[in-house]
């Protein structure tokens, strides 16, 4: 199973580089799932993943990858947006978001 968060924005070519820094550096801390980014286009997607072979996929297993994803997605979007806008880069961004309180994930 794997499952996607899309971003509502496409980065521009010219904020690309910046932006996979960004993911860089969240990525590294992140222990469910990671960030991705598309050169071609400047999708960025949040992936979850969870492999069930030979095993029963249950709703509560289902229900923490999504919600994994889901809040990771929104923690972080506030960073891609401003990198692509500039007024943070890439390091100080991550920062920001990482010195936040953490999400409970346990709680679904």
């Amino acid at each position: 199973i794997a499952f996607y968060s899309i971003c509502p924005l496409r980065v521009p070519e010219a904020k690309r580089l910046l932006v996979a820094e960004f993911l860089a550096r969240a990525n590294y801390g992140l222990v469910i799932g990671n960030f991705e980014q598309d050169w071609d286009d400047g999708e960025v997607r949040y992936k979850t993943s969870l492999d069930v072979e030979d095993s029963e996929l249950s709703a509560t297993l289902l229900s923490h990858i999504v919600y994994a994803n889901v809040t990771t997605m929104d923690r972080y979007l506030p960073g891609i947006v401003a990198v692509i806008a500039g007024s943070q880069g890439p390091s100080d961004a991550v920062s920001v978001i990482e010195a936040s309180r953490e999400p409970d994930l346990s709680k679904s």
